[in-house]
């Protein structure tokens, strides 16, 4: 199911293998269903939702949420060195955060605690800017089949920038 997020983030390389982010992001997280699940049902079809040829009904999230994680450039580590110049890095990275889901057509407020293993694709455009293609992959209390399954587990690709507010290569020791 496509549908449109935003990610907003910070982070810190601490050395040319690895490095911390933290990131906000939101706004929507929708997908469709079979049939309701009974009384214990937390999205009633009655809630203006949509409803395909196959009788699914859609449901509506709408949320916002906060994560940190831990990155190395895999690539770095197997050179044993910082790659100067480099066009392109592959950066895996792994974490946690939480995830506000707001009221909105059926759907209830939620409070979730979610996970993330991810994979980035770092592509260097120029010195400051990065071009970049993540595919993630992230677990989370199942608040989209409460009764069925205990977790919910979500696949997603992003693409994206990244800007650099300083030097992009580390200082390397000088020798007198």
């Amino acid at each position: 199911q496509l549908t449109p997020s935003f990610h907003l983030g910070i982070g810190k390389w601490v050395n040319p293998f690895w490095g911390f982010h933290a990131s906000v992001q939101g706004y929507s997280f929708n997908a469709w269903r079979g049939t309701p699940l009974g009384d214990r049902e937390p999205f009633s079809p009655m809630n203006n939702v949509d409803i395909n040829y196959a009788k699914q009904f859609r449901y509506y999230l709408r949320y916002l949420g906060v994560r940190a994680d831990f990155r190395f450039s895999l690539l770095n580590i197997i050179a044993g060195k910082e790659r100067e110049g480099k066009v392109y890095d592959l950066v895996p990275y792994v974490g946690f955060g939480y995830m506000h889901t707001f009221p909105y057509r059926g759907t209830t407020k939620e409070n979730l605690l979610t996970g993330h293993l991810g994979l980035r694709n770092r592509f260097s455009v120029i010195d400051a800017l990065d071009v970049n293609l993540d595919v993630e992959a992230g677990i989370s209390d199942s608040y989209m089949h409460p009764v069925d399954r205990k977790y919910a587990a979500s696949l997603s690709l992003t693409a994206g920038l990244s800007y650099y507010f300083g030097r992009k290569a580390f200082r390397h020791p000088v020798t007198r």
